[in-house]
């Protein structure tokens, strides 16, 4: 209850969720995106966007561009001993250590979906400490795994290269939930492959059928190149 009433009182939180399979540099990722929305670069040096003075920040950069990032990385845990690595946390050197980031590593406690049980409730807890943008690391899922996308605003998938052909793009799932498809890794001798992938899920996505029309509106699917 008291957390319901903290965060119905305080500035709403846009939540990301990021998911791919394992490999796909998702942790890698979330370290540089988080560094460029605080302003930092990923040795963690100021960058443009950073200042000393709050007030000059604020002119340099659109309104809704988040002060503070949390990030709520899921490990899997052992079918076995149930145990967890938690090694997400170490692929974020940098940001880990910013001060207007929490970055918290949790099981998935063998959960299915890509989240654990009480993410959700991560979530919340995170508005209610004002924090402007809460990204979710999902485990490395697979198609079936789509429970992160009900507690995000958006969904983005991280494919690698070689990711899938165009057959595997139109295939249900965690491909229709995404709101952006990304495909990592697109440099060096992978570009190639990258292009080719990208133009592949490009052309699937335009047959993906009904389903999130209603909250996208005129949103239009990108699938786009990232190095």
């Amino acid at each position: 209850t008291s957390t319901s009433t903290s965060t119905s009182t305080s500035n709403s939180s846009f939540r990301v969720g990021i998911a791919g399979p394992p490999g796909a540099g998702k942790s890698s990722f979330i370290e540089t995106l988080g560094l460029h929305i605080l302003g930092s670069d990923i040795e963690g040096n100021p960058t443009r966007l950073a200042d000393e003075s709050r007030e000059a920040k604020k002119s340099t950069i659109p309104p809704w561009y988040p002060s503070s990032l949390s990030v709520l990385s899921i490990d899997p845990s052992s079918t076995y001993s149930g145990g967890s690595i938690l090694g997400d946390k170490t692929r974020m050197p940098e940001l880990s250590r910013h001060p207007s980031c929490f970055v918290r590593p949790s099981p998935s406690s063998t959960n299915l979906g890509g989240i654990n049980a009480y993410t959700s409730d991560v979530i919340q807890l995170m508005t209610a400490a004002s924090y402007e943008c809460c990204i979710v690391e999902t485990v490395g899922v697979g198609q079936s795994e789509v429970e992160v996308d009900k507690a995000v605003d958006m969904m983005v998938l991280i494919v690698p290269p070689g990711g899938g052909d165009d057959l595997q793009g139109s295939k249900k799932g965690i491909v229709e939930v995404a709101d952006m498809l990304i495909i990592n890794k697109a440099d060096g001798p992978l570009l190639s492959t990258a292009q080719h992938t990208c133009a592949d899920y490009r052309g699937a996505i335009r047959w993906q059928g009904r389903g999130k029309e209603e909250i996208r509106g005129d949103w239009k699917v990108p699938v786009l190149l990232v190095s």
